[in-house]
């Protein structure tokens, strides 16, 4: 028995070509995500040096470790809804998803400040947009 080879048409082998050219070149928005991931590890590292910097959820002090871990936990939850280390900020580092309470960081011999402000600050200093 043989088996019977079906012709495809150019147009059909040129469509072919053309999606599998699509799904495996690199989208704008893929690096664009990528570098906003990088941006937003920038700033955890960065939050994660101020060794001295309290940081303050739900009226309880923490360490930058502490902070650290608790957004990156909060980063996981949140999945694809952050696109930017901005959006990272102002929808997951500056308040609790639970009581609402703004965070707050204090710095030594500082009076403590809402962290959105600080972040920000701290975000142009380490991961400026280019």
């Amino acid at each position: 028995m043989s088996a019977m080879r079906k012709k495809h048409s150019p147009l059909t082998f040129a469509v072919v070509v053309l999606a599998l050219a699509i799904l495996l070149t690199p989208s704008a928005s893929l690096a664009a995500s990528l570098l906003e991931q990088q941006r937003i590890d920038r700033l955890l590292a960065a939050i994660g040096e101020q060794q001295s910097m309290v940081f303050i959820r739900n009226g309880s002090e923490y360490t930058a470790e502490d902070a650290v871990n608790h957004l990156k936990r909060k980063m996981r939850s949140a999945g694809s809804r952050i696109a930017t280390a901005e959006e990272f900020i102002d929808h997951l580092a500056t308040a609790s998803s639970f009581s609402g309470k703004p965070y707050q960081i204090r710095q030594p011999g500082r009076e403590a400040e809402p962290a959105g402000p600080f972040l920000h600050r701290l975000l142009r200093e380490v991961a400026p947009r280019d």
